[in-house]
């Protein structure tokens, strides 16, 4: 069998859940994949627009995500909506009780507007975490707001929400302060 059409023949069997993202034609068929979210917000003292800046660029987050080693920009375009997008490379350690592991999965990161920005990020195969980021100035600061929505099979996708809330919700307690140092 060639491996490359073996390949090919998978990606054609992707569809769309309910939640619009991608999962197997078999596991549609078996029934719904299970998803979870969440939600952080931050106070920061930052314009939206520098909000949303800081956010798009991943490589600007080791030392605040607790897993990310690194993030390379690999392609960049815009969408059929006029939307500028991103490509990126992650390497994550992951930790599954006193063992880290390496993960490297793609992401792609999309500014729908100068204050808000969606992720795409295949973290494993079958697993995808969908975030949709605002950013508006407020009377306290700028508010920022992100809803995380995770969709990966049933035996995995509690440890998969697991740590994204982890990691997400470090990112954000160390936004304030990252972002005050890094104001241009």
């Amino acid at each position: 069998m060639n491996p490359s059409r073996n390949r090919f023949e998978k990606r054609e069997l992707t569809t769309r859940s309910r939640g619009g993202s991608p999962v197997s034609a078999r596991s549609a068929k078996m029934g719904s994949v299970p998803v979870r979210s969440f939600s952080l917000s931050a106070i920061v003292d930052a314009s939206p627009e520098r909000v949303i800046d800081f956010l798009m660029q991943l490589d600007a987050h080791r030392g605040m995500h607790p897993y990310l080693q690194s993030a390379q920009l690999v392609g960049s375009g815009v969408d059929s909506g006029d939307h500028p997008w991103w490509d990126w490379r992650i390497v994550e350690r992951p930790a599954l009780g006193p063992l880290r592991y390496t993960i490297r999965f793609p992401a792609r990161m999309t500014r729908e507007a100068e204050t808000a920005m969606r992720g795409r990020v295949r973290a494993a195969r079958g697993c995808w975490l969908l975030t949709a980021t605002s950013a508006v100035a407020g009377e306290r600061g700028t508010e920022v707001h992100e809803t995380t929505t995770v969709t990966a099979p049933w035996p995995v996708v509690g440890y998969m929400t697991k740590h994204a809330r982890i990691a997400h919700a470090r990112t954000f307690a160390h936004l304030p302060a990252e972002l005050s140092r890094t104001v241009s």
